[in-house]
């Protein structure tokens, strides 16, 4: 491999890190929001404080680990790995407590379980592949 694509993967991979990461805590933070105004709007039980408390589960953790990549590259990593790991034991035991359709088992592992998982990677590779350098 020539020292010139060497020393452009690690730019790719990190500005496709960068992109599901920011897509992925985008579309968190915009369907909890959504769920809680439409909550309010059409007087259901759904309470402001059940729209915060899915966006503190699904949208906050991928926005702190954005934070922590940018400022702290290898706490932001451990984060975003830590994170995807978490929601695929807690995504596991739901599917084994209640029936969970398949649909509903993949539309969650690629919104949810696997943005963080990926993202993590490619920056885990991206910030080795820096440092060997």
């Amino acid at each position: 491999m020539s020292e010139k694509a060497q020393n452009n993967s690690p730019r790719w991979l990190r500005r496709l890190g960068w992109v599901i990461l920011l897509l992925a805590a985008s579309f968190w933070t915009l369907f909890t929001g959504a769920e809680m105004v439409s909550g309010l709007v059409s007087g259901e039980a759904a309470s402001p404080g059940g729209g915060l408390l899915e966006f503190a589960v699904f949208a906050a953790p991928l926005w702190l680990g954005a934070i922590l990549v940018w400022r702290w590259p290898p706490v932001g990593v451990a984060w975003l790995l830590l994170d995807g790991v978490a929601l695929v034991v807690l995504f596991a035991v739901r599917a084994l407590t209640f029936y969970v359709p398949p649909p509903g088992l993949a539309m969650t592992a690629l919104t949810l379980v696997l943005p963080p998982l990926a993202a993590g990677v490619l920056f885990l590779v991206d910030w080795r592949r820096g440092r060997i350098h």
